[in-house]
């Protein structure tokens, strides 16, 4: 796991996620494309004690440029450690190589609607399946 930006001085990690993050927007500004940062934690850091200081980082990047960020903290805090564990491909179940520790199938779904939920009110109106606007 890469450790939290020492800094953000030249040459470090904190430093080339704020140069992606700007080239990002510089892009999809003129496009009239709204760039969302999905903010996903680790177990480590949802029921491990990890640290949290990327989560930080990346929120004030985020606000600085304009940039929606939408939080994972926030759609996992709320569950039973337990629930978040099942939540993640666990290394005992991982049957790919460097599987474990990612989200699994359900993990990805209960994110996937977290994100839908988010962004939703900022599309613009489409036709639903059922045939309802999405606003």
């Amino acid at each position: 796991m890469v450790s939290p930006p020492p800094g953000g001085g030249p040459g470090s990690v904190g430093e080339l996620v704020v140069r992606v993050l700007d080239e990002l927007q510089a892009i999809n500004r003129p496009a009239s494309r709204m760039l969302v940062l999905l903010y996903l934690p680790t177990l480590d850091e949802l029921v491990g004690g990890g640290d949290r200081e990327w989560r930080g980082f990346f929120a004030d990047a985020a606000r600085r440029r304009g940039i929606v960020m939408i939080d994972g903290f926030d759609t996992f805090d709320n569950l039973p450690a337990r629930v978040v564990r099942g939540l993640f491909i666990g290394s005992d179940e991982a049957n790919v190589p460097d599987a474990a520790g990612h989200l699994s199938a359900s993990g990805n779904q209960v994110v996937a609607s977290a994100l839908y939920d988010a962004i939703r009110h900022r599309l613009p109106p489409t036709t639903l399946d059922d045939g309802s606007a999405s606003r």
